[in-house]
C-alpha cells in the first residue's frame, strides 16, 4: 500500500508541467514545485525567487515566459522581473518535455561578443516611454548553437531587428532576453528597434514631466554584462540638457528639437543617461570641464560641488590619465538614496551633494578603465571604498601626516563575512555581495596598503590600470597578478577565505627593553602586520610588528619599550579586520554626535539641543570660543588650541572662524568628556577619527590629532 502511494506521488511530481504552471510557481515563489520539475543538478538554482538581490532585484515579483530560439528547436523558460543594474538579471533555463534541464547563466555568451552600440534615443514624456534604435556590432567566435542571447530590461519590447542591408532578422523575446541568429563567423552588425515604459523612480529608470533618467535601468543591449563602447544620439526638447557617458561630440537645435551626441570610447559594463530642465554650472580646471546639473541644488551649492571635485579627479589621474574631457555630477530626486557611477559623471540622489566624494569619481578607474561585470564579485566597490580613505589621507587638502592617522577606515567584521568571500561573491549572492564589496574588500585593501606601504601600493595600482586589456572585464585575479606572487598568502587568507582573525592576548610581561605579549588565534590562523601605540607619561610612540602564528596559532609579540609605560594599544586605530570594538569617545566625530549641544548662536545643526547653558560639562558639545565661554578656555588650551580674535590656531595652521572651525573632545576627568567647537562652516566637519582638528569653510580637514584607542580587548595597562 505504501509503495503504491509513493509511486503515485512520484508520477504526480514528475509529470510534464506547463508554462502556466511554472509562471504560477514563480509568482508564488514556490521553489519546491519548480525543483520537482527540474533536473536534479538544478537544485538550489532557484534561490533567487526567495531572496532579493544586492540592490533589490526580485522585490517586485517574478513571472515566467517562453523563449523559442529562432534557429533550431531549443526552447527556454525565462524567469523575469523588474531589474536594476549591477544585479543579477533574468534567469534562463532550457526546458524539454515539461521539465527544466539546464541553466544558461548570464555570463554565457554562447560564442558571441557585443563590442559596440550606437543608440538613437527619443522620449514620449507624457507616456513615460522611450523609443530606441540600437546599431550593435557583434563578433562571433566559435558560436555553435546558431543563435545567441542579447539582454535588456524586462520593460523593453523589441519590435524589429534588421541587418546592414535592411533585411528583417528573425528573433524571439521573453522578458528582457532576446534570441537572435548568428549571421556569420566573425564580425557582423544588427539594428534593433525597441521601446518601453520607464517608470521606476528610486529603483531603476524614470520619466517625469521635466526630466528623464535612464540610469540604473537596462536600456542598452548587452551580452554577459561584458564591456562595450557606447555612443548615444538623444532627441529632447530644445530647453533640456542631456548628460550621457563619454565626451559630448555635438549639440544641434532644429526648431523645438535638440539633438545631442555623446561618444564613449572606453568600453564599460554599465551605462547611464539623464536629460531634463536642469540648471547647470561648470568650470574648467587643467583642461577638464567639471559640471553639476540639478533641479534642486542652489547656485551656491553647485559652485561648492565644483570646488570639491577637481582635486579628486586630479588625484586619481596620477594613477592613470583621466580618459574623458569632462567629469560631472547629476543631482536628481529620481535616483534612490545613494549614487551611481557613470565614469564621466555620477548620478546622486538629492540630499547627498555638495560633498567631497571620492567613491563615485574613483569608479572612473575602478569600473571604467578596468570594468567589472558584477557577476563574479563586487571588487571595484572594494576599490572605491578603499579610495575614499586613500584620497582623504593622501589627496585632499591638509597636513598629510595628520591625515594618515585621522582617516584610517575603522574595520568591523560582520557575521556576513562567514558566508562568502570578496573573491567570489557576485550579484547572485545578494546581500553577501554587498557585504564583501562595500565592507570586507575595502577593509582588506587598507590592510594591504599598511602591509606593503603606500608607495608600493600606489605602484601596484598604477600597474593594474596600465596593463589592463582594454575591452575586457577585470577583477581580483588581475590585481593579485599586479601585486606579484610574493603576496599570494595575503590573497589566500583575506580574499579567498571566509571570516576574520579570532584572537586574544594575555597580560604583558616586562623584560629589559621590551614588553612581551602572547597572541593566540583560533583556526584558521592569520598572518598580518599589526600596529601598536605605547603611552609613556603624556607621550605616545608608534610602531608595528609582524604577526606570524606558529602551528598552534600562537605568536609572541615583543614591543620595544624603554622605561615605565602606562598603556599599550594594539591596533590603536582599528585598522585590522576584527569584530566591533567598544566606542572610543575621544574621537570627535562619533563622540560629538552622541552629545547634547549648547549652541547659543545657532551656528550648527545639532541634535538634542540645550536651550540654556548647563551647569555640567560631561557629554555636552559647547559651541563658542574661549572668549565667549571663558570657563572652557582651559580645555581649549589642554587640547592645544590658541585664539587671536576670530582666528583659531592649531598645529601650525590657522582658520578664520567666520569660514572655518576648530573642534575637539577633551577628557576632563577619567571617563568624562566635553565637546568643543568654535566657528562656522558651510558643511559638517570631516575629521575622520581625529580627537581635535581645524577644518576649512567646506568642512575639509586641515590638521589635527588622532588619539589611539584606549579601551577594548587589545588595550593593556601594567599589571598591579
Amino acid at each position: 500500500m505504501f509503495m503504491m502511494v509513493g509511486l503515485v506521488l512520484f508520477a504526480i511530481l514528475t509529470r510534464p508541467a506547463s508554462i502556466v504552471e511554472f509562471d504560477g510557481w514563480a509568482k508564488a515563489r514556490d521553489v519546491a514545485s519548480i525543483e520537482n520539475h527540474a533536473d536534479a543538478g538544478l537544485k538550489g538554482k532557484f534561490a533567487f525567487l526567495k531572496n532579493t538581490g544586492a540592490f533589490g532585484v526580485g522585490q517586485k515579483g517574478w513571472h515566467v515566459e517562453e523563449l523559442v530560439d529562432p534557429v533550431g528547436d531549443r526552447r527556454f523558460l525565462v524567469f523575469t522581473s523588474a531589474l536594476t543594474t549591477q544585479e543579477y538579471g533574468d534567469q534562463v533555463f532550457e526546458w524539454r518535455d515539461g521539465a527544466l534541464t539546464s541553466l544558461v547563466h548570464e555570463r554565457e555568451t554562447r560564442g558571441v561578443r557585443l563590442t559596440a552600440a550606437d543608440l538613437t534615443i527619443r522620449f514620449n514624456v507624457p507616456q513615460k516611454s522611450t523609443d530606441i534604435g540600437a546599431k550593435i556590432t557583434l563578433v562571433a567566435q566559435g558560436a555553435q548553437d546558431g543563435s545567441f542571447f542579447v539582454r535588456l530590461g524586462d520593460n523593453y519590447k523589441v519590435s524589429e531587428v534588421v541587418d546592414l542591408k535592411g533585411n528583417s532578422v528573425k528573433f524571439s523575446q521573453a522578458g528582457g532576453v532576446l534570441s537572435l541568429p548568428v549571421a556569420n563567423n566573425g564580425q557582423f552588425e544588427y539594428e534593433i528597434h525597441y521601446s518601453g515604459v520607464v517608470n521606476r523612480p528610486q529603483f531603476a529608470g524614470a520619466i517625469v514631466t521635466d526630466e528623464v533618467m535612464l540610469t540604473n535601468d537596462y536600456w542598452w543591449p548587452h551580452i554577459g554584462r561584458l564591456p562595450l563602447a557606447l555612443s548615444t544620439t538623444t532627441h529632447v526638447a530644445k530647453d533640456w540638457i542631456v548628460i550621457a557617458q563619454g565626451d559630448k561630440i555635438s549639440e544641434k537645435i532644429t526648431g523645438d528639437d535638440k539633438v545631442v551626441r555623446y561618444v564613449n570610447k572606453v568600453p564599460v559594463s554599465y551605462m547611464s543617461l539623464s536629460a531634463g530642465k536642469f540648471r547647470e554650472k561648470d568650470r574648467v580646471v587643467n583642461g577638464i570641464r567639471y559640471f553639476v546639473a540639478s533641479r534642486e541644488l542652489t547656485d551656491e551649492q553647485m559652485a561648492d560641488q565644483l570646488e570639491y571635485v577637481p582635486n579628486v579627479i586630479e588625484f586619481f589621474s596620477k594613477l592613470y590619465p583621466h580618459p574623458y574631457k569632462e567629469y560631472g555630477a547629476v543631482d536628481t530626486k529620481l535616483y534612490g538614496g545613494g549614487a551611481l557611477e557613470a565614469y564621466s559623471y555620477a548620478t546622486y540622489g538629492t540630499g547627498w551633494l555638495p560633498a567631497e566624494d571620492a567613491h563615485e569619481p574613483s569608479h572612473t578607474w575602478w569600473g571604467g578603465v578596468v570594468p567589472n561585470t558584477y557577476l563574479d564579485s563586487f571588487w571595484n566597490e572594494s576599490f572605491a571604498v578603499f579610495s575614499e580613505g586613500l584620497y582623504a589621507r593622501e589627496g585632499s587638502i591638509g597636513d598629510v601626516e595628520a591625515k594618515r592617522r585621522a582617516f584610517v577606515k575603522t574595520s568591523n567584521a560582520s557575521s556576513e563575512y562567514n558566508r562568502g568571500t570578496p573573491f567570489s561573491s557576485g550579484a547572485e549572492s545578494g546581500g553577501i555581495a554587498s557585504s564583501m564589496g562595500y565592507g570586507k574588500g575595502g577593509d582588506i585593501l587598507e590592510q594591504l596598503e599598511f602591509e606593503m606601504g603606500t608607495a608600493k601600493m600606489t605602484e601596484v595600482l598604477k600597474s593594474f590600470l596600465k596593463n589592463h586589456q582594454v575591452g575586457e572585464a577585470g577583477g581580483w585575479p588581475e590585481f593579485e597578478k599586479a601585486c606579484g606572487p610574493e603576496w599570494k598568502w595575503f590573497f589566500d587568507q583575506w580574499i579567498r577565505q571566509t571570516g576574520w582573525p579570532k584572537l586574544s592576548i594575555n597580560e604583558p610581561t616586562d623584560s629589559p627593553g621590551a614588553v612581551h605579549i602572547t597572541m593566540k588565534q583560533e583556526a584558521p590562523y592569520y598572518r598580518f602586520k599589526l600596529e601598536y601605540a605605547v603611552n609613556q607619561g603624556s607621550e605616545w610612540s608608534y610602531g608595528s610588528v609582524d604577526v606570524i602564528p606558529d602551528a598552534s596559532g600562537v605568536c609572541e609579540l615583543a614591543i620595544p619599550i624603554q622605561g615605565n609605560w602606562d598603556v599599550i594599544s594594539l591596533d590603536p586605530f582599528d585598522r585590522l579586520l576584527l569584530p566591533r570594538r567598544p566606542n572610543e569617545p575621544i574621537r570627535w566625530g562619533e563622540g560629538s554626535r552622541r552629545m547634547a549641544t549648547y549652541d547659543p548662536k545657532n551656528l550648527i545643526e545639532g541634535r538634542n539641543r540645550l536651550e540654556e547653558k548647563p551647569g555640567y560639562l560631561s557629554n555636552v558639545l559647547f559651541v563658542g570660543t574661549p572668549a565667549e565661554m571663558p570657563e572652557l578656555a582651559q580645555y581649549w588650551a589642554e587640547a592645544g588650541f590658541t585664539f587671536e580674535g576670530n582666528t583659531a590656531n592649531y598645529q601650525g595652521k590657522s582658520v578664520d572662524l567666520a569660514h572655518g572651525a576648530a573642534v575637539a573632545i577633551v577628557e576632563f576627568e577619567p571617563g568624562k568628556f566635553v565637546g568643543l567647537r568654535a566657528g562656522k562652516t558651510k558643511y559638517n566637519p570631516n575629521t575622520g577619527i581625529a580627537s581635535a582638528a581645524l577644518v576649512d569653510d567646506y568642512g575639509r580637514f586641515l590638521t589635527g590629532v588622532t588619539q589611539p584607542r584606549t579601551n577594548g580587548p587589545l588595550v593593556r595597562r601594567p599589571f598591579k
